[in-house]
């Protein structure tokens, strides 16, 4: 919420944030959320916040619902061309032409989905928060601005009166 850029740079950043953190790229989230948020002048450190959403809690639900979402859009069953006992030896062996159209594909069209409408919530979210904590701080800073020069002109007045 101190961050220098505007309200709307930050939600920006988070959202782009939190869109990332839906795609199945492991390990790249942050450089590809710095990677947009520069793109369209977000905030960077938002966005690299932003991708706190896909934890050790979070991230098995998010690639279930983005596998499943893509599974239900491309029509297909979910692990159709792979075999269950073989899926295990596939992400050992890190086979990406056998994990493409049974897993990777389906997730990133589930990704692109739920990432965009999660990263809208999260965009109105934080906006909201955003100006909301400038407005009372810009309060809070007023007040003191007020007592500070009432102080100020008791004291001169107290000076004068002596």
């Amino acid at each position: 919420m101190r961050l220098q850029a505007s309200p709307h740079a930050i939600a920006a950043g988070v959202a782009v944030g939190v869109f990332c953190t839906f795609t199945p790229f492991v390990g790249l989230h942050f450089l590809l959320a710095i990677v947009i948020a520069w793109m369209i002048r977000a905030n960077i450190v938002a966005a690299v916040t932003g991708t706190a959403l896909g934890n050790p809690i979070t991230i098995p639900f998010i690639w279930g619902a983005t596998l499943q979402l893509g599974n239900l859009i491309l029509n297909q069953d979910l692990l159709d061309d792979i075999a269950k006992d073989d899926l295990g030896h596939h992400l050992l062996e890190l086979e990406f032409a056998s994990l493409w159209d049974p897993i990777l594909k389906p997730m990133l069209i589930g990704s692109v989905l739920l990432g965009a409408a999660a990263a809208v919530i999260a965009y109105f979210l934080v906006l909201m928060a955003a100006r909301t904590f400038r407005e009372k701080r810009r309060m809070r800073l007023a007040e003191r601005a007020q007592r500070r020069a009432l102080n100020q002109s008791v004291q001169i007045n107290a000076t004068v009166v002596s």
